[in-house]
């Protein structure tokens, strides 16, 4: 008997595999604590918690650069006292982010591997040590930058301002993840299974409310990449997302990645609490 001939795909049925799955996101969806980012407008110290700006650069430390030599951009930089509370994140010390900023706008984006950190690195200081100061620092700090930042206008710098709060997992994401199992479930092939897909998308109410954040739940523009690539689902835990910010009063951009996309940072939990750095997810994605 003909799949199509059992189910009709119609309002009614879509409507009623919607409320299934609101039930279910009720019952079982998750809720994070997180530190939630604020940019402000401040005068830096070169070890403040900052979006671009001067990096902390310890007495005989190199700028971070390519196997080709380029020297990486320092894109964000977390002073560690700012996550106390955050549960398996260090608490002291220092925790940078740097790309290489080249010709083909990909902010050190390897597609093929998202996690060697040759034109990106994260850094973690776990002292702060005598630095150079901004004087020596305009001098030995000159990445590879071709043509525009595409993070601040003008690589304007900006203070991050960490709060701990908790927000639960988004129904839409909870959606993605559990369509595929409700349609097996009611045997749909996949002409049915588009139809209901479809009709259920006029249904969901999309968040809005998406921020820069350590922890919590990401937010991607496009896909989650580990969610096809089993190599990358280890990286189980958001380290950093820096997302595009607009400053209405002001009318300007006070981040834009690419088209006004977010860029995100995953470690493995474990990796996290031992405060080893060396494997990390890096992804960045516009509309």
């Amino acid at each position: 008997m003909e799949n199509e001939l059992e189910i009709k795909i119609d309002d009614e049925f879509a409507k009623k595999v919607y409320d299934e799955i609101w039930v279910e996101y009720e019952k079982t969806a998750q809720t994070k604590t997180f530190a939630k980012i604020t940019l402000t407008e401040n005068e830096l110290k070169i070890t403040d918690s900052k979006v671009m700006g001067l990096p902390y650069i310890p007495k005989g430390a190199q700028i971070p650069q390519t196997a080709n030599g380029d020297k990486m951009m320092m894109i964000a930089q977390i002073n560690c006292d700012d996550l106390q509370g955050l549960a398996d994140f260090p608490e002291k010390g220092i925790l940078q982010f740097f790309v290489l900023n080249d010709e083909d706008g990909l902010l050190g984006l390897d597609f093929d591997n998202q996690t060697v950190q040759d034109s990106f690195r994260v850094i973690y200081h776990e002292k702060i040590e005598e630095f150079y100061d901004e004087n020596e620092l305009k001098s030995i700090y000159n990445p590879y930058n071709f043509e525009e930042s595409y993070i601040t206008n003008d690589n304007e710098s900006y203070k991050m301002n960490f709060e701990l709060t908790s927000e639960k997992e988004r129904f839409e994401d909870f959606f993605e993840d559990i369509f595929d199992e409700i349609c097996e479930e009611k045997s749909l092939d996949p002409a049915q299974e588009l139809k209901l897909y479809e009709k259920l998308q006029d249904l969901i109410d999309y968040s809005d409310d998406y921020h820069s954040q350590c922890e919590g739940f990401p937010y991607f523009t496009q896909e989650d990449p580990r969610k096809y690539e089993e190599k990358y689902q280890k990286y189980d835990t958001l380290l950093f997302q820096l997302d595009s910010e607009h400053d209405k009063t002001k009318g300007k951009w006070k981040v834009c990645i690419g088209d006004a996309g977010v860029i995100n940072f995953f470690i493995n939990r474990e990796k996290l609490k031992n405060k080893d750095f060396s494997e990390i997810l890096y992804n960045w994605d516009c509309s």
